[in-house]
């Protein structure tokens, strides 16, 4: 982008927030200058410290900086709650949310403990893949400032660099191919759904997909017991990880209208992704349809984004076979 055309910025900044807080200021400034993030603010305990902005692509005055403000502590706050539902699965805590909607998206990305960068974009797909990545590395840098470990947020660590977060993730050698544990519910969903989905299962990346229907799972299908992923349950059980995945869908399902009531802000009138990040692998949901969700799990915190790669391909397929059933 030519300095001609890189947004106007301005800096919102709390009382408190002195020079302690001018590097990551600096920091975020960069990426709105990038052109993909049109805000960026830091909380800490869920007090607001500053807020960089594209002071010529967002609405201005007190009532807009407001309605930005209140957004993301109502991001926070839904994240605190889904949050507590993650800690039965034993994988870390939410360390990046991603609430797409199919004109924008909103971001929740924990920094240290207790502190978040909280970012939207106006933009489309490319856009938002390109925000994502970069607040990943704004908090990539924020962290090792601090003399913190980053976190691998979404995956997108250069895995090629050893230094950066250690050995890429790679499954055991499988004996044989893995059976998939598969449960239906008294819905029917149909067949080339279902069969489709079984085929996206592989110890590499996608873990546990299924159909649920208004919080509740009408089908899914896991490998959650294959040999080659032992290692990822020596603290809980594949069956304590169906249940705490039900019981985190259902409060996904509950905080739904909220979230899309949240990605007004950025003019998108659906809620079409929603990436829940733990520290150790993610869960993705996608709507498709009114009230049917494709629901998919990672276990490997190094696979988030291929995962994710993956589930757009399985959610076009499901799309057009329709994951309604009679």
């Amino acid at each position: 982008m030519s300095p001609s055309s890189r947004p106007a910025l301005s800096v919102r900044r709390a009382p408190h927030a002195e020079s302690a807080f001018q590097a990551d200021i600096d920091a975020c400034s960069e990426v709105i200058a990038l052109g993909d993030l049109q805000y960026i603010a830091h909380f800490t305990s869920g007090v607001f410290d500053f807020a960089t902005e594209a002071g010529d692509s967002l609405e201005r005055g007190p009532a807009a900086e407001e309605a930005r403000y209140r957004t993301g502590r109502q991001l926070s706050l839904s994240v605190t709650e889904l949050d507590m539902c993650c800690q039965p699965l034993d994988s870390g805590p939410l360390i990046r949310v991603v609430v797409e909607g199919d004109t924008g998206a909103l971001f929740h990305y924990v920094k240290l403990a207790g502190q978040v960068f909280f970012g939207m974009t106006q933009e489309g797909s490319g856009a938002i893949r390109r925000a994502d990545q970069q607040i990943a590395d704004l908090a990539t840098k924020a962290a090792r400032r601090l003399g913190a470990a980053p976190m691998n947020w979404g995956g997108f660590g250069r895995w090629e660099r050893s230094d950066e977060f250690g050995a890429a993730y790679e499954p055991a050698p499988a004996q044989a191919p893995p059976s998939p544990r598969v449960f239906a519910g008294r819905r029917s969903v149909p067949n080339a759904v279902t069969q489709a989905c079984e085929a996206a299962l592989s110890s590499a990346d996608i873990h546990y997909v299924g159909i649920y229907r208004m919080g509740e799972p009408e089908w899914y299908a896991d490998i959650l017991e294959a040999p080659e992923l032992s290692s990822f349950f020596q603290r809980v059980t594949p069956q304590r990880r169906r249940a705490g995945y039900a019981e985190l869908i259902r409060q996904v399902y509950l905080h739904s209208r909220g979230l899309t009531h949240l990605l007004e802000i950025v003019h998108s009138t659906r809620l079409s992704t929603l990436v829940l990040d733990v520290a150790r692998g993610a869960i993705y949901v996608m709507p498709v349809g009114r009230d049917d969700y494709l629901v998919a799990v990672t276990l490997a915190q190094s696979q988030v984004e291929r995962a994710h790669i993956r589930l757009r391909a399985l959610f076009e397929q499901v799309s057009q076979l329709g994951a309604a059933g009679g």
